[in-house]
């Protein structure tokens, strides 16, 4: 009879492990509707979808490391560095500006990439350095102040809507639908489950492990910087401080949507769950006028508590 037993419930954790970010997202939407009456109103949701879109462009890419059994610090201070480019570079014209960021980006991934790899460099050390290289080349340019942007064009894309839906949160939307589908439908995304559940049996099964890997960082690198053109489009300002805790956000939504921190076992789906549960959470302290040093300090407790229940289910 206790073999019996045994079945549901490693069905019913193995449950809460896949879909628990869904399932605690609906009930916060309904319990953020009662405590607020301005939560549940199209505006306000709307600036949560433009909210949550900066922390899920940069999770698509963190749950992608993750899933190596990696991770990338440096993700915030790359979202600085593209936003104090993009202001500095702005008479260049809009079109030369997002590509110098995107580029800018995709340089500092692939650099992350080849210490892992080729430097053998444990990916919590390599990006933990980037993470200050990177945020010091922000403030050397900018010389530590907040520059300006003027550019029309970025501008429409950080304010302007299509179809009422905000062009961040179809930005998103486009980049998750592209994330699942390298994840699920190509070698690429398989390849990183593999790495992750077990990195030289992989190897021995014909894994290219190291370019995978270059790949994965690079990409990271590639995504961080759409977000920091993000950034810059919905602020309308270029800083070194700009991106601070994005790294924090994102683990969080990776962590929350189911994502194993040990690898191999996550969907991107589920990162843009914990984004919106996140971008909620933040939406509601702010309606209910919490200190935003004591959001930081939940967020924290939230990360903590969702490791410990993530080992507990899979275990």
């Amino acid at each position: 009879m206790a073999l019996i037993a045994v079945g549901p419930i490693a069905h019913a954790r193995s449950f809460l492990f896949r879909a628990g970010a869904f399932v605690a997202l609906a009930l916060l939407l309904v319990v953020a509707s009662l405590i607020s009456p301005t939560f549940a109103t199209p505006t306000n949701l709307l600036n949560v979808l433009r909210q949550m879109a900066i922390t899920g462009v940069i999770g698509i890419g963190m749950t992608m490391v993750i899933l190596t059994g990696g991770i990338d610090l440096s993700v915030g201070s790359i979202v600085a560095l593209v936003s104090v480019l993009v202001a500095g570079f702005q008479g260049h014209g809009t079109v030369v500006v997002v590509f110098l960021g995107l580029l800018s980006a995709t340089v500092v991934g692939a650099i992350n990439g080849a210490g892992v790899v080729i430097g053998r460099l444990q990916p919590f050390i390599m990006t933990l350095g980037m993470m200050t290289v990177t945020r010091g080349l922000a403030f050397m340019y900018s010389g530590g102040k907040p520059m300006e942007i003027l550019l029309p064009g970025l501008d429409a894309v950080g304010s302007r809507a299509i179809l009422s839906i905000p062009i961040p949160g179809l930005v998103f939307a486009v980049l998750l639908v592209l994330g699942g589908w390298l994840l699920t439908a190509v070698p690429f995304g398989r390849y990183l489950y593999a790495i992750g559940s077990h990195e030289e049996a992989a190897r021995l099964s014909g894994v290219k492990v190291g370019m995978q890997l270059l790949a994965v960082y690079t990409l990271c690198g590639l995504l961080s910087g759409v977000a920091g053109v993000l950034f810059a489009a919905q602020q309308s300002v270029g800083m070194a401080l700009a991106g601070t805790g994005y790294e924090l956000n994102a683990i969080a939504a990776v962590v929350l949507g189911g994502t194993s921190l040990f690898g191999g076992e996550g969907s991107v789906w589920g990162t843009a769950a914990g984004a919106a549960i996140i971008a909620i959470l933040g939406n509601i302290m702010n309606l209910s006028g919490i200190n935003p040093f004591t959001q930081d300090f939940l967020k924290g407790i939230i990360i903590v508590f969702a490791v410990v229940l993530q080992r507990s289910f899979s275990r």
